[in-house]
């Protein structure tokens, strides 16, 4: 048994930029960040679930990741992609607005397909609970310092399924003014992304840059502490590119009184 390792990898440009079905690929700038997605080669297709009503049907299989197929009088629409956990499968059909959908649930992800002619896929999230009644409704628990609750409501507007209502708690023992220095930055910016209210963390005066400071800081997906060959200070936002294919931008928090009264994107 060979204990030989590679002594270096080389990350050119199509390995940096081009999304890869088999890893998640996180660029840090000055490392990457791999997590490699198991293949396991099943021989033999098994149907997990399948569903089907008046004005269509789904069925989910297993064979070298999860194969999903979607089809009505129109069309078919399939697609393939690798979910850890598939003991928990539903499909659903219903009817809102004047427009049918199916709502495929497999693990944590959850797709919405509109049925009305060709078929599209209008939703695709991870979520922990999901809900109808009137609206669509899903449930999304966060591991981060404050426990988020992320509760969303979608309704289908103008050929589209919007967003139309979110609802975000925190665990009832988080206190961010509580925190040490060191991670109230992580705090800041896992609330931030989650829309709380975080006027008692910051100066009045970048309070009434708040609405620029969106714009400033984009749709970035997740928050990661400093890596060690960076500079402490800062603080790793996560990008999401493409799917499997991430880019984290580091940003720096200047401190008045504990409140954050300046930041910065560093690179």
């Amino acid at each position: 048994e060979s204990n030989i390792l590679p002594t270096s990898f080389l990350f050119d440009d199509l390995f940096r930029k081009t999304p890869d079905k088999f890893m998640v690929k996180t660029n840090l700038k000055d490392a990457f960040f791999i997590n490699l997605i198991p293949n396991k080669l099943d021989i033999i297709e098994k149907t997990v679930k399948e569903n089907s009503c008046a004005f269509g049907g789904a069925n989910v299989s297993v064979k070298n990741g999860i194969s999903l197929t979607v089809y009505n009088k129109y069309s078919i629409y399939t697609e393939s992609f690798y979910e850890k956990n598939y003991d928990n499968v539903k499909i659903e059909f219903i009817e809102h607005n004047n427009s049918k959908f199916s709502i495929i649930r497999v693990g944590r992800r959850l797709n919405v397909y509109l049925l009305d002619g060709k078929i599209e896929k209008v939703l695709s999230i991870n979520a922990d609970e999901v809900y109808f009644d009137n609206v669509l409704k899903t449930v999304t628990y966060y591991k981060d310092i404050a426990k988020h609750k992320v509760s969303s409501y979608y309704q289908y507007v103008d050929k589209k399924l919007k967003p139309v209502n979110v609802q975000v708690e925190v665990s009832k023992k988080f206190y961010i003014n509580g925190l040490p220095l060191k991670v109230l930055p992580i705090a800041f910016f896992e609330g931030f992304m989650h829309g709380d209210d975080l006027s008692s963390c910051m100066t009045e005066e970048i309070l009434t840059k708040k609405d620029k400071l969106k714009s400033y800081l984009k749709d970035y997906v997740g928050v990661l502490p400093c890596p060690s060959f960076r500079n402490s200070d800062e603080t790793g936002l996560i990008y999401k590119i493409d799917d499997n294919l991430y880019e984290v931008k580091y940003c720096q928090v200047e401190f008045s009184d504990r409140k954050i009264s300046n930041l910065c994107i560093t690179d």
